[in-house]
This record gives C-alpha cells, sequence and structure tokens, in this order.
C-alpha cells in the first residue's frame, strides 16, 4: 500500500490517501468477479484511480527518477488526483 500526501494552501494539516497496488487484489476484496460487474460498482472511479496511480509508481520507482506523489484538495472539494513534484515544480494529472 502506498500514501499520497496532500497539501493544502488554507490548512495546514495533512491529509493522505491511501492506494493498493494490486488492483487483482482490490477488486477481490471487494467481491468483483466478473467484468460487468466492475461495470456497474460504485467503486470503479476509485479502482482506475488505484490503478493509474499504481503504474505510474511502478514506472517512477523502476526508472529510479524518485518523484514525489501529492494529492490536492481545496476547501470547496475540487481536487488534483495526482502531482508530481520535479526540480522546480510541479506535474499535474
Amino acid at each position: 500500500m502506498r500514501k499520497r500526501k496532500q497539501f493544502n494552501t488554507r490548512y495546514s494539516k495533512v491529509k493522505y490517501q491511501i492506494f493498493q497496488n494490486d488492483t487483482g487484489l482490490l477488486t477481490h476484496l471487494l467481491q468483483i468477479r466478473e467484468q460487468e460487474e466492475l461495470a456497474t460498482n460504485r467503486f470503479k472511479g476509485n479502482i482506475f484511480e488505484n490503478f493509474v496511480i499504481a503504474n505510474f509508481q511502478k514506472f517512477n520507482e523502476n526508472s529510479y527518477q524518485h518523484l514525489q506523489y501529492y494529492f490536492w484538495q481545496n476547501h470547496n472539494g475540487i481536487e488534483l488526483d495526482l502531482l508530481l513534484k520535479n526540480a522546480s515544480d510541479f506535474e499535474v494529472y
């Protein structure tokens, strides 16, 4: 499991999102067995987000880039799911 740190310009508290690196295990734990079940599951967006971020992390670790990952959300609930910190700024996904 990986955590992404959230930073917020308005609040100084740090929040985290937890991701499961193995989406196969994640869907098994959610008792999703068929593709049709995934298409109608209320967590399908979360599972897809988890899959994308896990692949970013795998690429980062396998290419030895050591990028830092962040999650950002403002006080209205608007969020950026993936910010990659590079040498001078952030890449937003």
